[in-house]
């Protein structure tokens, strides 16, 4: 699974630059969504997710098998969210039916395929929208539904996920930053753009997409899936990258490299830098990564994760999951996360409900299901 088994010398210009202060959603141009399709899901995916929950090999009616329930009950109450809401969904079930029987997750591969097709018009080649009934493509969510693909396609086997998770990276293609750009984008040539208004070039689209490549690559072994994922993974590294291995949040027009990168975005790159490794052989890679999971375990603490989109958390434990080197460190830094998120998890119903982050339903419960989920296996 690639949430378990994956988990900077950085541009001069930004070796001064510090990470500090809560990390939060960028916003307002960062992370601003139209208003959502009002249709509703057709409940195949909701059921076929309910059964995984119940198969879970963990004890019967614990937190974690409620918490994955009632993220299916509000996935099937719909309305339609978000591509990027049903992203964390579909990922959050994926992590906690990796211990799950084959068949189930079989079941639940296909669903995945079948939900996330919705969004591409006409195929994932040419990219998912924002909402089912259109809207502006988003790199960073087009990234997170192919991450789902290719998840969905090594616990189940079934090859039309691994070429629609291809498909989607021929699309991500399409975001990469071009000679041909408006001169005020020409400072740090490179990068995946955010949208596909082409003016932020961001952390979270540029290491998704260097992970997705990577990831793509260990079922392809085509070169130029290689090439993408160490090109975007250099990139980030070079001009948003500092010195203590964290990372900034993106390139803004004009070429002000600004924000502090979420945790998630420098869980990507944490599952990149592994991803490389174990393509190329070149332990630079492996070294970068530990130091980026060592700075963000320290920096990211609980208190720090209670102000953000739990939805996030979990991917970002996710990645840090299967790197040995910081293996005491980060299981320390789950398990003070999933207490506190079990704190805020009806005991009865398996309902997440904390007051503190800004991100839409059925999002928070998504985070919650992965972190109770990445703690109960271990």
């Amino acid at each position: 699974m690639r949430a378990l088994v994956i988990l900077c010398a950085a541009s001069a210009l930004l070796a001064t630059a510090a990470i500090a202060g809560p990390v939060v959603r960028a916003r307002p141009a960062n992370r601003h969504r139209p208003s959502p399709s009002p249709l509703r899901l057709d409940g195949r995916l909701a059921a076929a997710g309910s059964r995984l929950c119940k198969s879970l090999r963990v004890p019967a009616q614990s937190v974690t098998e409620l918490s994955c329930q009632a993220l299916q009950r509000a996935v099937r109450s719909g309305p339609y969210p978000f591509l990027w809401q049903m992203t964390q969904v579909i990922n959050a079930t994926l992590i906690a039916g990796s211990n799950a029987p084959r068949s189930a997750r079989q079941k639940y591969a296909s669903q995945v395929y079948a939900s996330l097709h919705h969004y591409a018009h006409p195929s994932f080649s040419t990219g998912l929208t924002a909402a089912a009934a259109g809207g502006l493509h988003y790199y960073d969510d087009d990234a997170w539904a192919g991450l789902d693909l290719i998840e969905a396609y090594n616990q189940s086997g079934q090859r039309q996920l691994l070429q629609a998770a291809a498909g989607v990276l021929t699309y991500q293609r399409t975001g990469e930053w071009r000679p041909s750009d408006p001169p005020d984008q020409h400072m740090y040539p490179g990068g995946i753009y955010w949208n596909a208004n082409r003016r932020f070039r961001a952390l979270n689209a540029t290491a998704a997409t260097a992970q997705l490549a990577l990831e793509v690559y260990q079922g392809t072994h085509a070169r130029g899936d290689l090439a993408l994922g160490k090109q975007e993974y250099s990139w980030a590294r070079q001009v948003l990258g500092n010195t203590n291995g964290l990372y900034r949040e993106r390139v803004d027009p004009g070429g002000t490299v600004e924000g502090n990168g979420e945790d998630n975005g420098n869980g990507f790159m944490i599952g990149a830098g592994v991803l490389l490794y174990r393509a190329t052989h070149d332990k630079q890679y492996l070294d970068q990564a530990v130091q980026t999971a060592k700075a963000s375990v320290s920096h990211f603490t609980t208190p720090m994760l209670e102000y953000t989109c739990p939805a996030y958390n979990a991917s970002y434990f996710a990645n840090l999951a299967g790197l040995h080197h910081v293996g005491k460190a980060s299981s320390q830094s789950l398990k003070a996360y999933a207490k506190w998120v079990t704190e805020h998890t009806d005991a009865h119903t398996g309902v997440f409900s904390a007051p503190h982050y800004h991100c839409h339903a059925p999002s928070p419960q998504a985070g919650a299901v992965g972190t109770l989920s990445l703690r109960a296996v271990g």
